[in-house]
């Protein structure tokens, strides 16, 4: 009996202590990640993929299992907190995140899912979520891809989140800008909305912007831009207003311009591209999270350790080659935090 009772006092002892290693979510914390995971596409033809990631050039089960074992391994290895959140952009369709749950992350706890289908664009953008997605919506913006809105419950909190993948600069950067300012305005004229519906709901827009956080003050600002830094605006501008500091409730809150928040960075960007680094990758909090009420922002972080970045220390991009690799892109995130 001795025996019995000091193995069932081990035994408790083991059991807590492994919660206390293997619990990495803290009460009243959630982490918000965003990553472009750089084309992720499953094993199957559907007549819309880009033509490397076609069965008769080479792409099959093999490939596309592995890649959706190294993003189960990015969002869970190496993380103080468990994501609660995930957006990503660059999947083929909304069965990349089923096989994604079903393979990996279902015994994660994430259950939830939604992703975009434009028709005419061979990626899109999804969400994973361990918690419920009460709402959907998606929202088609001519002549780009669509922008997907989910409601998130937090544990009763609700938060809306935007998730897009902004056009890309090919073509030129001033010819492409319209593109990306007509996905700005859709969230503006959409967040607008919102606030005079619910003004206390807290909103989150996280995306690919193709476009650093403080490209006007990098690129001048000769012409209009998607992403603007607060003072630098003027009345003709409609692009997102970005700043670094507690934001109002026309700006956003981008921890890029926040020099507290990028001095703890041992990244200058997410995405490095003609030997400079970009912050394209970004999410925009809403000054709902600045008001000392409910949900808080706390920290935001690039995560730029190895193997996502090389031995040089640049993102580590996936090779269909070698089938080496993992994403030309670094996921960010955000900790928030209930008060």
């Amino acid at each position: 009996m001795k025996t019995l009772k000091k193995l069932s006092f081990l035994l408790l002892i083991f059991i807590f202590f492994s919660c206390s290693l293997f619990d990495v979510e803290n009460d009243n914390q959630y982490l918000i990640m965003s990553y472009n995971v750089q084309n992720l596409f499953d094993q199957y033809d559907n007549g819309n993929e880009y033509p490397e990631f076609t069965t008769s050039s080479g792409w099959n089960y093999e490939k596309y299992k592995t890649r959706l074992s190294r993003l189960a391994e990015v969002i869970v290895q190496n993380n103080p907190t468990l994501p609660s959140v995930v957006m990503f952009q660059e999947i083929e369709n909304e069965k990349v995140l089923e096989d994604l749950l079903t393979s990996h992350l279902g015994k994660r706890g994430f259950k939830y899912y939604s992703a975009t289908n434009d028709l005419n664009s061979p990626i899109q953008v999804g969400i994973i979520s361990r918690y419920p997605i009460v709402d959907t919506k998606i929202h088609a913006v001519q002549n780009n891809r669509s922008i997907l809105e989910c409601t998130i419950d937090f544990d009763g909190s609700l938060v809306i989140l935007f998730n897009y993948h902004a056009k890309s600069r090919l073509g030129g950067v001033e010819e492409t800008e319209s593109l990306r300012i007509a996905t700005s305005e859709a969230i503006t004229i959409r967040y607008n909305k919102i606030l005079n519906q619910k003004p206390f709901l807290p909103v989150i827009v996280a995306a690919d912007f193709n476009q650093s956080a403080d490209n006007i003050i990098k690129e001048g600002s000769s012409y209009p831009k998607a992403l603007i830094v607060a003072g630098y605006e003027t009345k003709d501008d409609t692009g997102l207003v970005v700043t670094g500091s507690k934001p109002n409730k026309n700006q956003w809150y981008t921890w890029w311009l926040d020099q507290k928040m990028t001095l703890l960075s041992d990244k200058d960007g997410s995405y490095y591209y003609n030997g400079r680094w970009e912050s394209f990758d970004q999410i925009l909090l809403s000054h709902h999270f600045f008001d000392g009420w409910d949900l808080e922002f706390v920290k935001g972080e690039v995560r730029g350790y190895q193997p996502l970045v090389t031995d040089k220390g640049i993102p580590n991009s996936y090779n269909l080659k070698t089938t080496k690799g993992y994403s030309d892109h670094l996921p960010v995130t955000v900790l928030i935090k209930r008060e």
